[in-house]
C-alpha cells in the first residue's frame, strides 16, 4: 500500500469494477469494456491501481499501465475524479506505477493524452514527461492525441 496526502493507492480488485467504469465514463467520456480491467489486473496487479479516500474508501482515481517489449512501459488509462483533482491523487497513482515499472527494468514510460486537454498535458510536464509528437484522429470522436514520454531510469 502507498499512501498519498489524500488517498491510499492499492491494486485494483474485482469489487472496484463498477466504480472504475463509472469514473471512466464520467471523467474520460469513454466506454472501456469491463473485461479490459479484469484482464489487466490479473496480468499485472502492480500496474492496475486505484486511489481511495482513506476514510470512505471511495475510489478517487485509477491508473492502468503495461510493460512493452524491451525497456518501455505505457500508461493505458488514467483518470482522477474531477472533485479529487489538484489534491495529489494523480501524483500518487503515477508515482506508484512508475516505481513498479522501474523495479521491472522499465526505463521510459509513454502515454497519449488528448491534445486539447491542456490541464493534463501540464500535469504530465510537471511530472517529467515531454511531448514527442501528435497523432491525428487518435480518438473515436476524431480528436488528436499528444504523444508523451518520460525516462524513469
Amino acid at each position: 500500500m502507498f499512501a498519498g496526502p489524500t488517498c491510499v493507492v492499492e491494486p485494483f480488485g474485482p469489487d472496484d469494477l463498477v466504480a472504475v467504469l463509472k469514473l471512466v465514463q464520467r471523467s474520460l467520456g469513454e466506454e472501456i469494456p469491463y473485461a479490459f480491467f479484469l484482464q489487466m489486473s490479473a496480468l499485472k496487479p502492480e500496474y492496475s491501481l486505484v486511489a481511495r479516500d482513506p476514510a470512505s474508501r471511495a475510489i478517487l482515481g485509477f491508473i492502468v499501465g503495461t510493460k512493452q517489449a524491451g525497456f518501455e512501459g505505457r500508461v493505458l488509462v488514467f483518470a482522477v475524479a474531477p472533485e479529487a483533482q489538484g489534491r495529489g491523487v494523480g501524483h500518487a497513482l503515477l508515482g506508484r506505477l512508475q516505481t513498479s515499472m522501474a523495479i521491472q527494468d522499465v526505463r521510459q514510460v509513454h502515454l497519449e493524452v488528448r491534445a486539447d486537454n491542456h490541464r493534463a498535458i501540464e500535469f504530465y510536464r510537471q511530472h517529467g514527461f515531454h511531448v514527442l509528437g501528435l497523432q491525428e484522429r487518435a480518438y473515436k470522436d476524431g480528436g488528436d492525441a499528444c504523444l508523451m514520454m518520460k525516462p524513469i531510469r
